[in-house]
């Protein structure tokens, strides 16, 4: 729920390991996360033959492992039937070493996991909040680590893309208001410090407001690659929300595109929603001919993204009808009929759109 760029955290989303010598490449991680996907794509585009009629998917809970241990990993496996051939190993890991570079170390060379990736926190106006934070040192050696906020929002087209500011910097900034200890501290190899921190809302704070509590390594000598500085860093998104707020959005201007149908979300309230959609569409005679799920969008407060919907079937000629339902979060729902008409040549028509 986070979005996107949750490798650039160091949330340990994804690792890919290959055994060039089987011929047998092991997704480790949280499987749909955005590592995983893609970690995933990377391996196909550099056409290893890992193509989905080759490969047989395995999702079961992994070992564990000492840096990890409270949590479950999920394991995916992708055999290829055959060999790898020489050539096509030799791109696949040329291409993961530049994936490496200009990805990874951002999220894997830290030696620091922190428990709390996403904090979600109900506040009253005029009255603290307090909590803590878990941060572990995953490596074998000591490591001086800086705590620190930042502001960050969600960035258009709304997929989950961020932009990380200096505190203060947006209008829904909560940086004023918290307060976190130890603020920098060493911790000894494979050793773990709690962070406690206190959130002080104003009377007048109403809506939703939003930041990052980074954790960064403290070296002498930043470690460099080809010459590009590479900073690396762990992070906890803080989303907090008063009560009450304002949960409302609305769907229109509906279009049809191949293979499926856009239209514009408007968040109307005063904090970022990040919708479940699901679909299913019925035809004349009353049988479901399709069911799916809506993209992922990241939408703040105020604003509007595209909301696209893939159709997973070729419809033949006839009236039919979606029907959408969008989760905006706690007990808010949206729901949307929307009828259209296929014609022989294939072109879909808008007929109506009912609540």
């Amino acid at each position: 729920d986070e979005g996107t760029p949750l490798f650039s955290f160091g949330y340990y989303e994804s690792v890919l390991a290959i055994d060039h010598v089987m011929g047998t490449a092991y997704l480790c991680g949280r499987e749909g996360s955005p590592a995983w996907d893609l970690l995933e794509s990377s391996v196909r585009r550099a056409e290893t033959g890992l193509e989905s009629s080759n490969c047989r998917a395995d999702t079961r809970s992994a070992p564990t492992h000492d840096w990890d241990s409270k949590h479950t990993i999920l394991l995916k496996e992708l055999e290829r039937t055959g060999t790898f051939r020489e050539k096509r190993m030799r791109k696949i890991i040329f291409c993961l070493c530049l994936f490496g570079l200009w990805v990874l170390p951002t999220a894997v060379n830290a030696g620091i996991l922190v428990e709390q990736g996403k904090v979600q926190l109900k506040f009253t106006p005029g009255q603290n909040t307090t909590g803590k934070l878990m941060v572990h040192n995953t490596e074998g050696k000591e490591i001086k680590i800086r705590a620190y906020w930042e502001d960050f929002e969600y960035q258009p087209p709304y997929d989950g893309a961020k932009k990380f500011m200096p505190p203060g910097s947006i209008p829904r900034s909560c940086s004023a208001w918290i307060k976190f200890t130890p603020t920098d501290f060493v911790l000894p190899p494979f050793a773990k410090q709690e962070i406690a921190y206190v959130i002080n809302p104003p009377a007048d704070s109403s809506g939703g407001y939003y930041g990052v509590m980074f954790f960064e390594p403290v070296v002498d000598r930043p470690q460099t690659k080809m010459g590009v500085k590479i900073v690396s860093r762990v992070g906890s998104l803080f989303f907090l929300e008063s009560t009450p707020s304002k949960r409302e959005a609305g769907l229109k201007d509906f279009a049809f595109n191949d293979p499926g149908m856009v239209m514009k979300f408007v968040n109307s309230g005063d904090v970022t929603l990040i919708p479940v959609g699901t679909f299913y569409v019925m035809s004349e005679q009353g049988d479901a001919v399709d069911r799916g799920d809506m993209d992922k969008i990241y939408v703040p407060g105020g604003a509007t993204a595209d909301y696209k919907i893939k159709f997973n079937a070729a419809y033949p000629a006839g009236k039919y009808t979606a029907v959408l339902t969008v989760d905006l979060g706690e007990e808010n729902v949206l729901v949307k009929e929307v009828d259209f008409v296929k014609d022989a040549a294939g072109k879909i028509t808008l007929s109506a759109v009912r609540d």
